[in-house]
């Protein structure tokens, strides 16, 4: 059959069918993970996010995560999405909730974009669930896009009620692309440091592994 030949209302089935089976193949890698966390007894999930264009780059993931693995990796799986991945990143959660219950212990990061729209929006998926702990970083967002703030001139969230949180901390940074407080949580200001590199802050890192340890 020619390309010509063949119809829109074809081309899309058949790219719809290609978006379900990769989202059932997304579904059943964080079942999966679930069930091997239950196993070894890698009881702590933690969520993180990027920020705007971040993603490739991991500020997160490399800044962070991969560098307290050799003290934390053996009873932590984490899990790294784009700031607009929160709905993902939900039904992730939904499942390791599913297998671990009530021993599941959960974290949640977030830088920039990752820390403002993707963080907020994901505790408001989560109305009546628990969150272990929440780590925002310089969280920043569009007018549009805005959640829980306070003032969108200047960025100032305000902690949702709507979630049962353990505890939220806050870092932020007055240089370069300046970070705000967030209302309700527990706010550091971190000197010396710029917004790219607020993730692989020594004070962050210290914070996150504490926190997973404990």
């Amino acid at each position: 059959m020619s390309r010509k030949n063949i119809s829109f209302p074809l081309l899309l089935v058949v790219f719809l069918s290609s978006l379900l089976v990769l989202n059932l193949a997304f579904a059943e890698d964080c079942l999966r993970e679930a069930q091997e966390a239950k196993q070894s007894g890698a009881n702590h999930l933690v969520v993180s996010f990027e920020g705007l264009g971040s993603k490739q780059a991991g500020f997160v993931r490399n800044g962070l995560l991969k560098r307290i693995e050799n003290d934390v990796g053996r009873i932590m799986v984490s899990k790294n999405y784009a700031y607009t991945e929160d709905a993902k990143a939900f039904e992730c959660i939904k499942d390791f909730k599913n297998v671990l219950g009530k021993d599941l212990n959960l974290m949640v990061i977030g830088h920039s974009f990752g820390g403002g729209i993707a963080i907020f929006n994901l505790l408001d998926r989560m109305n009546g669930m628990q969150v272990d702990n929440v780590i925002t970083l310089d969280p920043r967002s569009m007018d549009s896009e805005a959640r829980f703030m306070l003032s969108k001139s200047e960025n100032i969230y305000s902690k949702p009620n709507t979630v049962r949180i353990g505890a939220f901390y806050n870092f932020y940074q007055k240089g370069g692309l300046p970070g705000y407080a967030v209302k309700g949580a527990k706010n550091i200001e971190l000197k010396g440091v710029n917004h790219a590199a607020l993730p692989s802050h020594s004070s962050v890192q210290k914070l996150a592994k504490k926190l997973i340890l404990d």
